[in-house]
């Protein structure tokens, strides 16, 4: 019901006469990603079209700046926080934003640069504020060890002759950097690293982390790709695409992405269970069950090698995508399978029980229902109980 809703509101997008028209359809848009689906990619994608329209919307500002929190999208929080500040005229609310600017550039971005610009226009404004003065503190404290080792490893790096060498060392002055919330500097210490060699693997997998640490997963999807191109070998290539289309699909929200890098993948390594788990999970949630049971039957026979709970949740739509296209005997034919994962785990049971029942199998199925009366039926949901009573 509320996929067709946004639909019907994109639909109306479309048609809208005026700008303050589509904001409203944007908002409420928002409103059913985050309230219904808790999907706060999408209410946030939503929200951008609202700022889009009309940058100085405070209430669009405010609520972006709760879903890139919870995204960890840390250098989007501070780009709101910007352009929240360039919209205020109360030096008391130019405090409190400035104030959380700071700390998310130092505990999240680790930028203690930029955390000393905003804490100086704090004092600015207030010159004896209190947390001001102590933070600045703080990373003047932090700033005078670091420099001593920083400045001898960069000095061998800078006189190191050999591409390996220098990139070792670039790679050095990141982590310490690092090691001391400097995470901008760092960045740029591992992209010297992979300037002096491209192909430097630890300097790639510092940088991806040092970006992704920041929540800035689009460079950490460039830098990927890069490397792609640089890797030899189809089962290395596949890795490197499976983490590209974990990273679309987690960081980035984007569906075509996480199933075009996906495909990749698998057609670089057809064992490859990341990858047929995200083209599964991306069919299924498509209601394209046909497609989802393919991908699903792969990994089948193979679920013992996962944790637990992801061969348990694999199994379960599996045996559901096969329910749901008909295939109600190849379902059941997954059963026992589901049942050795998890044999004491009542939702498996249930399911298990009920693929059964459809198939023809009515004994097997009773005996499973039995077995949920009498070893769980105390510690189920009226649903529950209600549901096991029936059958």
């Amino acid at each position: 019901r509320y996929k067709e809703l946004l639909d019907n509101l994109h639909a109306q997008v479309r048609v809208a006469a005026t700008p303050r028209q589509k904001i409203t359809l944007y908002e409420r848009m928002a409103g059913i990603h985050e309230e219904e689906f808790l999907d706060h990619g999408q209410a946030a994608e939503s929200l951008e079209k609202v700022v889009e329209i009309d940058p100085s919307h405070e209430g669009a500002l405010s609520q972006l700046l709760r879903h890139y929190r919870a995204l960890d999208r840390w250098d989007e929080v501070v780009a709101i926080y910007d352009k929240t500040l360039e919209l205020l005229e109360e030096d008391d609310r130019k405090l409190a934003v400035l104030v959380s600017q700071g700390q998310v550039l130092l505990e999240h971005v680790g930028s203690p640069e930029r955390a000393r610009i905003a804490y100086e226009k704090i004092l600015e404004i207030d010159a004896e504020n209190a947390e001001a003065l102590k933070a600045l503190a703080g990373l003047r404290e932090a700033t005078g060890d670091k420099l001593a080792a920083l400045n001898a490893v960069e000095s061998l790096a800078e006189k190191a002759t050999k591409p390996s060498e220098k990139a070792e060392l670039w790679i050095r002055a990141g982590k310490i950097l690092e090691e001391h919330g400097d995470r901008d500097s760092a960045i740029e210490r591992y992209k010297a690293a992979l300037d002096a060699s491209p192909e430097e693997t630890a300097a790639a997998v510092a940088l991806r982390s040092a970006y992704l640490a920041r929540g800035d997963a689009t460079s950490a999807v460039q830098l990927i790709m890069r490397e792609i191109d640089l890797t030899e070998g189809s089962l290395a290539k596949a890795r490197l695409f499976c983490e590209l289309a974990e990273l679309y699909q987690d960081k980035l929200n984007s569906v075509e992405g996480a199933k075009s890098a996906a495909q990749k993948a698998t057609d670089l390594d057809p064992t490859n269970i990341s990858s047929l788990r995200i083209l599964g999970d991306i069919a299924f949630e498509a209601e394209s069950y046909h497609e989802a049971a393919t991908h699903y039957g792969a990994l089948a026979p193979r679920v013992d090698a996962l944790p637990k709970d992801d061969g348990k949740a694999i199994l379960m739509r599996y045996i559901d995508c096969l329910a749901k296209s008909g295939s109600t005997e190849e379902a059941a034919g997954a059963v026992p399978a589901l049942l050795s994962l998890a044999p004491d785990d009542p939702d498996c049971i249930r399911r298990a029980a009920r693929v059964r029942l459809d198939s023809g199998t009515g004994e097997a199925a009773a005996e499973l229902y039995q077995s949920l009366r009498t070893r769980f039926y105390e510690d189920m949901d009226r649903d529950g109980q209600v549901a096991v009573l029936l059958n």
